[in-house]
Order: structure tokens, then sequence, then C-alpha cells
């Protein structure tokens, strides 16, 4: 497993933007009001496991009081930080890595809103710059630029030898050692996702070998510095694609 340097959350001011009133803002609220309900199921059952101790005089209930309610509270305490400033939620705080993070999520906020969308299944979306993951607990908003690496993961299954199906899951492996899971229904739908983060990020290296896995794993640097170089190749050629079109315009004009 890849580990980078885990850095102090950031402070983010913005003149132009109202945090607390953007799409992003109102999902991370969203989902620390789920890891406030989950808090608070854990505390019922942690008095649920309290009571099976005094009824049934097992010690082990008492232990797993003590252990949910300790999770409780970490969770309350997740809360209570998060709705007082929600730009400190790991979600938000990964938009930050970027020179320009105002630029960042101004573009999100725009793309979100109007609901253009390269593909989209329950659970994710693909829009023109970003790669949204919805998960119970969280909300990742991908930038095409931080992709690196993704490949198709297909899991087999059987039972008493006898085959039962297969499960598909989407693997993104992106510039700070992060790596996300999208699991997918059916193999063409994680074609089509797969097809669809292609059309944002084509400098991004597709597709699972063993000799790639070894280079993520043991030099994940390197890795990413030459998805980067091809980021830059891929830049320059689209910019003097552009020119030669626009000098054309010029000359028909």
């Amino acid at each position: 497993m890849v580990s980078f340097k885990k850095q102090n959350p950031k402070t983010f001011h913005s003149k132009d933007i109202k945090i607390r009133d953007t799409k992003l803002c109102q999902a991370l609220k969203n989902k620390t009001r789920d890891l406030l309900i989950t808090g608070i199921l854990l505390f019922f059952g942690a008095v649920l496991l309290i009571y099976f101790d005094r009824t049934q005089k097992e010690i082990f209930f008492s232990y797993g009081a003590i252990i949910l309610v300790g999770i409780a509270i970490y969770q309350f305490y997740l809360v209570k930080i998060r709705y007082k400033n929600i730009t400190i939620h790991p979600d938000f705080q990964a938009l930050l890595r970027y020179d320009e993070p105002e630029k960042i999520i101004l573009q999100f906020e725009k793309e979100i809103q109007a609901k253009k969308r390269l593909y989209e299944e329950s659970g994710y979306s693909v829009l023109p710059n970003y790669i949204v993951i919805d998960k119970i607990y969280r909300y990742h908003v991908l930038y095409k630029a931080e992709i690196v690496w993704v490949y198709l993961l297909r899991t087999k299954h059987s039972v008493n030898f006898i085959p039962t199906g297969s499960t598909y899951e989407v693997i993104i492996n992106v510039n700070d050692g992060r790596t996300f899971q999208v699991k997918c229904s059916r193999e063409e739908e994680s074609k089509e996702l797969m097809e669809a983060i292609a059309k944002i990020a084509p400098f991004a290296i597709f597709g699972y070998s063993d000799e790639l896995k070894a280079y993520w794993q043991t030099n994940p640097v390197g890795f990413i510095n030459e998805v980067y170089f091809r980021q830059r190749e891929y830049h320059k050629q689209q910019n003097k694609s552009d020119e030669q079109q626009s000098s054309l315009k010029k000359n028909k004009d």
C-alpha cells in the first residue's frame, strides 16, 4: 500500500463563494448527518448491551458496550467539528491540495448544478472534469488531473467449485496515493465507466498488469511523475491543435 505524509487541515476562505451554500458542502453536511445518526444508534446499542450484561451476567457485554460508547463519542466529536466548519471535512480538504482551490471548487459547483454527466449510475457519476463517488459517509470528488491509474477488477465467485457469477470493480488510483473502488453491477457498466474516465483523463494509465502493480507499489512517485509528463504532453498537443484551428479560422475569415 502506498503511504504519503499526512498533512494538517488547511483553512479555506473565499470572497466569491458562500461555502455553506455550495452543493459540495451540502452533500458533506448530509454525510455528517449520517455519521450523527450512526453515533446515536451505536449509543443505543451500548445501552442494550448494558441491559444484557445485567440480565445475562456476561462480562463481554460490558466490554462491547464500552467499545460502542467510545466509537459513538468519537463520531459525535467529528460531527461537532464538521458542523462548526465543514471545510475541515477530509473530502473538502482533498480539493485544497491544488494551487487554485477556489477555481477548482467553483468549476465543480458549476458542473454539478448544470447536471451535465458523461456517465452516471447509482453511487457515482462522471462530470466533464470530475468524478464523484457517493458513499454512505463520504462524498469523494476527484479532479481529472489527479487520476493516475485506472483498471477493471473482476472477481469470480463459486460455491463448491460451481461458478455463481462475477463482481466488477473499477479501481481508481490518484496522485496522493489514495485508491478508490467503484462497484459496478455488470461488466458492460464497468467498461462504460472506464470509457467515460478515459474521456476526461486520457493521459492516465488504463489497464492492469503485474508490472504496473509492482511499479505502483515500489515506486509510486516515479509512476505519478510519468503520468504527469503524459499529462503535460497531452495539454501541449491540445494547445497546438487549438492554435492550428484558430489559425485556419482566421484564414477563412
